[in-house]
């Protein structure tokens, strides 16, 4: 008759030397690092530059497309709806760029923080909308205390009138 049987045997059953050689397995593995604190920082770096210099080149050509002059590509660089278009796309290209290298890790947007909506981000977006305009009145009002020095559109308006009016006449 045989003492074996299908059951494993209970852990006052094991002997010491067994137990002490069994991997332990039922640890969860360490956290994978993904990259280190020099080389996020230097991805991030190089990314946001890079996406600036891109910007710039792709707004710059359709001005020396349209074979115009200094003066009128000037003019159209500074408008508010170029200056607009050149900020989404280069944000847009740093954005992609971080999304492509991290799918070359294979990295998820959740190891970055990200995960699903929840109707508290409102509130919270909310209040820190109210908080940032609190903290601005506050500050501007300290220093307008402090500095003597208007802070009123009109002031800047006439101001800017006046450096333009000296400039052109120079």
């Amino acid at each position: 008759m045989s003492n074996a049987s299908s059951e494993p045997p209970s852990s006052d059953q094991v002997p010491d030397h067994v137990k002490a050689t069994a991997p332990a397995s039922h640890q969860p593995p360490a956290p994978k690092r993904f990259w280190s604190p020099g080389s996020a920082i230097t991805i991030a770096v190089v990314l946001f530059v890079a996406a600036q210099i891109i910007g710039g080149l792709v707004i710059s050509v359709y001005p020396l497309l349209r074979h115009w002059s200094d003066d009128r590509t000037n003019a159209w660089i500074n408008g508010a709806y170029v200056q607009f278009v050149y900020v989404v796309l280069a944000e847009g290209l740093t954005v992609a760029g971080l999304l492509w290298f991290m799918g070359k890790r294979r990295i998820t947007l959740r190891a970055l923080g990200w995960n699903r909506f929840r109707a508290m981000y409102i509130a919270y977006a909310l209040l820190g909308f109210g908080v940032y305009f609190v903290a601005y009145l506050i500050l501007l009002s300290a220093a307008s205390a402090l500095i003597p020095a208007s802070t009123s559109i009109s002031s800047r308006i006439s101001a800017s009138a006046k450096w333009q009016a000296s400039r052109s006449s120079a």
